[in-house]
């Protein structure tokens, strides 16, 4: 996925992610934005970004090869499961947006699109995590809440479920 001038984050959040930096839970922006678009690919729920303040991820990080994958696997698995796209978009222009890079949709941004994940994400993960990091708890608990709850998403999919929702007809 092309981000080419790297991505800017909206959000009243941004001092919940400098803890969770901080705090070595997650070493770098880009891994906690990743973590929390997944969360909100998982629910289906898109809103978005807005705030005052911004997180900002360098081109070059997000051109990172293992990063860029990353972002082009979340789009895909986004395009193809969501069942809450308002352009009416077909299967197949779906599968053509989630695989060719090059293949475009008039007034359909994709790096928008994905970006509109994370919102939910940062308030799910916000509300299983504030207890902990407010409570002064060191940070192995907060390690242990953050792999418990990743534990409890890993085990809700049931990807039979979403072959059939979203690819029989």
């Amino acid at each position: 996925m092309n981000f080419p001038s790297g991505i800017i984050f909206k959000t009243d959040d941004k001092e919940f992610f400098e803890v969770l930096r901080d705090s070595k839970i997650f070493s770098r922006y880009i891994d906690l934005l990743i973590f929390v678009i997944s969360i909100g690919i998982l629910y289906d729920i898109r809103s978005e970004p807005e705030g005052e303040d911004q997180i900002e991820i360098n081109k070059s990080t997000v051109m990172d090869p293992d990063i860029s994958e990353s972002l082009d696997f979340l789009f895909a698995t986004a395009i193809l499961t969501s069942k809450k796209i308002n352009n009416g978009i077909d299967i197949n222009t779906k599968i053509k947006l989630a695989f060719h890079d090059d293949f475009e949709l008039e007034k359909f941004n994709k790096q928008k699109f994905l970006l509109e994940f994370a919102p939910y994400g940062v308030k799910v993960l916000k509300e299983k995590l504030d207890k902990t990091l407010k409570s002064g708890q060191n940070h192995t608990s907060t390690l242990h809440e953050l792999k418990d709850y990743t534990e409890e998403l890993v085990r809700g999919i049931d990807i039979v479920d979403v072959i059939e929702e979203n690819f029989t007809q």
